[in-house]
């Protein structure tokens, strides 16, 4: 994703060296592509047929189709913000998909909201579904929502607030829905996490990493495989 050049690029990578080749690229106002206003942020469908981008200088999320053989994207469909259905897709900054293929889930930094979409797997084409809202039905912690990933069962969302240094748990159910779990707390409940702006969750679901810019840190959470919380466990930090 280059966000200055409002593109997305696409290389072949060699198996066997890593090595990577230059194989086109699809631009902003460029043969029919739109939504790509300074976009950060990419996600694969796990059949590895669709690659969803976000745009958020445009309050857009961008679907492309993906040719299997040669890696090369094909527009397919364009959502923004407060069009049809659609709301609370201010800036979104974070796209991820569901390991069974059913929903994307989208941080959008400027509405403080994470919002669902579900998500045709023959087409790749996404629905707007429903919205967690900051300050809404018992949710807290969507303080400027910054990134967001699915556990590996497909059972919990977990997304990142930069701003309220936060990270917030959601219990997902069988139609992508979510539920406000619990959230962790910079300097209350854990540490590492001041200006929180990465997350990931490990293969075997079993830990969460986050990664605090302000902290200068990389903090650490068990995953109950159960419950979906995250205990603390410990930080790596600068120096």
């Amino acid at each position: 994703a280059g966000s200055t050049s409002n593109s997305v690029a696409v290389f072949s990578r060699d198996v066997n060296t890593g090595a990577l080749t230059f194989v086109e690229r699809q631009t902003n106002g460029m043969d029919d592509v739109m939504g790509l206003g300074g976009v950060n942020s990419i996600a694969m469908s796990p059949d590895g047929n669709f690659l969803y981008v976000t745009g958020p200088d445009e309050s857009a999320v961008v679907v492309f189709s993906r040719n299997v053989l040669s890696g090369a994207l094909t527009f397919v469909q364009i959502l923004q913000d407060e069009n049809g259905d659609i709301i609370d897709l201010n800036y979104p900054v974070a796209v991820t998909i569901s390991p069974d293929g059913k929903n994307a889930y989208v941080a959008s930094y400027g509405d403080f909201a994470l919002t669902v979409f579900s998500r045709d797997v023959a087409t790749g084409m996404l629905t707007y579904q429903s919205v967690m809202r900051e300050n809404a039905n018992g949710v807290s912690g969507l303080g400027g929502p910054y990134s967001v990933k699915v556990s590996p069962d497909g059972k919990n969302v977990y997304c990142a607030g930069i701003e309220s240094s936060t990270l917030v748990v959601f219990d997902r159910n069988g139609d992508g829905e979510l539920t406000f779990n619990s959230v962790k707390t910079n300097a209350v409940d854990a540490e590492g996490i001041w200006g929180i702006n990465s997350i990931t969750i490990s293969e075997d679901g079993k830990y969460v990493f986050a990664t605090g810019g302000n902290s200068n840190a990389l903090a650490i959470f068990t995953r109950d495989e159960m419950t979906g919380k995250l205990p603390y466990s410990t930080k790596y930090e600068e120096g």
